[in-house]
């Protein structure tokens, strides 16, 4: 029966996504208060799943004798399972200098500094598509686009403290050394769509293969099949005028074409 509830679930999205409102048509043969009983069963055992993987990171991590890793994942499950489409960012590595700390589980919205208030839009206009990006609100005037990363996953390749730049042969080294966890780690969440910043060709191999088809957007490139979106896209920190990008285009870019490829994943254009 909750198999067939988790497929029910799943069609009411994609239809959301065909004609951008929830009048399916589709009449549910499971009363709204089961399909909430399911989904809060799905987010405990999301919590569940991620705190059994974040003891057996730290274990392994205590075995190569390294300390303090900074823990991520699925920031707030209650909410990821309801979402439309469940988005996952990939970051490099954390700037820290201490570590043993948790990016899950946030007691407040992400600051709106130069790295966070660009995934706010992103996510916001892709869980909203039927907004054009002028009908977005202002960040820092809506309360709901200020909080909407509390729907996402978020993980760093390199959990450990770091520096304000990266040495991208060393974070492929600590790719292979923990790729293992990591590809565990996806499996948790699942995601429907997810956003590389900077990382793609660190972990492309195990995201993409010959299933997928390629959009190209202003030198960058989103990869998509029937079941996922990846975008190759630049780190966060390139849309302050570095390449020529400016915030606006970084975010609105990443907005058109995940819509472009949802449309043509329900069209079945690959």
């Amino acid at each position: 029966m909750r198999d067939a509830i988790f497929g029910y679930l799943w069609i009411l999205k994609k239809e959301y996504l065909e004609c951008f409102i929830l009048e399916t048509g589709v009449e549910c043969q499971y009363s709204e208060e089961t399909i909430k009983e399911v989904r809060m069963e799905e987010s405990a055992q999301i919590k569940l799943q991620q705190d059994k993987f974040d003891t057996r990171f730290k274990a392994f991590a205590n075995e190569l004798h390294e300390d303090g890793p900074i823990m991520d994942g699925i920031l707030l499950p209650d909410q990821y399972v309801q979402v439309k489409r469940k988005i996952l960012f990939i970051a490099k590595e954390p700037n820290d200098d201490a570590g043993n700390w948790d990016f899950k589980y946030p007691k407040e919205p992400y600051k709106n500094n130069n790295f966070w208030f660009p995934l706010k839009y992103i996510t916001y206009g892709i869980l909203n598509p039927e907004l054009s990006w002028e009908e977005i609100p202002v960040v820092t005037e809506s309360k709901e686009v200020n909080e909407v990363l509390y729907n996402v996953a978020y993980i760093n390749i390199n959990k450990f403290p770091s520096g304000a730049t990266t040495d991208m042969q060393h974070l492929k080294e600590r790719y292979i050394k923990y790729r293992d966890m990591l590809l565990e780690q996806l499996k948790i969440m699942n995601p429907e769509i997810v956003i590389c910043m900077g990382t793609f060709e660190t972990i492309k191999e195990d995201l993409v293969d010959s299933t997928f088809s390629k959009i190209e957007k202003r030198n960058r490139s989103a990869y998509y099949n029937n079941d996922l979106i990846v975008l190759d896209w630049y780190h966060v920190g390139y849309s302050y005028g570095k390449r020529g990008i400016e915030w606006e285009d970084y975010c609105k870019d990443a907005i058109d074409v995940c819509k472009e490829c949802m449309d043509k994943q329900l069209k079945g254009d690959f």
